[in-house]
């Protein structure tokens, strides 16, 4: 009877000690734009020594994209509730993750933690120069927030928001290793050279690590200026249009009351072109199909302003 209640005993303890896993800390669940170098923390179960994480894209995680890391690091010693900080390299960009940890010693094993899930990065960000940023030098420095865990960024300039034109650019830059780069959305500079004057670019970025590629990131651009004020950042006094986006019809409304407005597609090609002879007009853009535009406008001293325009049906 002693050893049923000894027994009994040490199995109350054993369930109280081991049962359910260690306590998930960071991230939080459904968290998103997480770098593809994970970093995650949990705290140590007393009488644990090594850890195993297990991620996969299938809550079951019974997945091809399964990934198990065992024996991470020795805890022998650690007080209960030590918060443990790992991390795992090398997962794909804009992909779903269910993660879970548990501990182990030399003769046995936790349960599995609660299961936790986190969405990757799927692109660079960039930072600057921002959209329609007037550019007054050769070179205009650009800014990527890159993702802790990136291997290389690749970033292209041209005149062509389709990135085919004969001034086609492209920077290559290799950040495996350098310390710099480890923080997550870390900002790298870089030199966008051989710029034109009185000219549109676009540019963009794609971010790589040892297994994956990113989308690119999204289209921004800039105009170069580099001698005088022929083309000039516009001010909401000089035009505006409404409504944005917008549908059938174009309201715009111009201070000089003089001038003229073109929509271009993507690809730079003009769509529709619009002389404005008064302060208030209306522009017929009902033939246009769906998707983003550029408006130019040129005003009496020829100076050009550039707008976005998106167009819903």
């Amino acid at each position: 009877m002693k050893k049923l209640i000894l027994f009994l005993t040490l199995s109350i303890f054993y369930c109280m000690t081991y049962a359910g896993g260690p306590t998930l800390v960071s991230p939080k669940n459904d968290t998103v734009n997480i770098p593809t170098k994970f970093f995650y923390t949990f705290s140590h179960t007393g009488g644990m020594i090594y850890y195993d994480i297990e991620l996969d894209t299938s809550a079951l995680f019974n997945s091809s994209m399964n990934i198990l890391k065992t024996g991470v690091n020795d805890f022998s010693g650690f007080p209960d509730g030590f918060v443990v900080m790992d991390s795992v390299n090398s997962l794909f960009f804009d992909t779903h993750y269910y993660w879970r940890v548990k501990g182990r010693n030399n003769t046995d094993t936790t349960e599995w933690s609660e299961i936790r899930s986190l969405t990757t990065d799927n692109k660079p960000k960039l930072a600057s120069p921002i959209d329609g940023y007037i550019c007054l030098a050769p070179t205009q420095i650009a800014v990527v927030k890159n993702s802790m865990g990136d291997t290389k960024i690749i970033v292209e300039w041209d005149k062509s928001p389709i990135f085919n034109s004969p001034i086609y650019q492209v920077q290559v830059l290799n950040i495996t290793g350098s310390s710099n780069y480890y923080s997550h959305n870390h900002a790298i500079v870089i030199g966008l050279t051989g710029l034109n004057n009185t000219e549109t670019y676009y540019w963009r970025a794609k971010a790589y690590n040892d297994v994956d590629s990113s989308d690119w990131s999204d289209l921004k651009y800039f105009v170069t200026n580099f001698s005088n004020s022929e083309i000039e950042m516009h001010s909401p006094e000089e035009i505006s249009f409404y409504p944005n986006p917008a549908n059938d019809l174009l309201i715009i409304r111009s201070q000089s009351a003089k001038g003229d407005i073109g929509v271009y597609d993507l690809t730079g090609k003009k769509i529709v072109s619009h002389q404005i002879t008064s302060e208030s007009e209306t522009m017929d853009i009902s033939g246009i199909p769906q998707g983003i535009y550029f408006i130019h406008s040129i005003n009496s001293e020829q100076q050009i302003n550039i707008y976005k325009l998106i167009i819903t049906k």
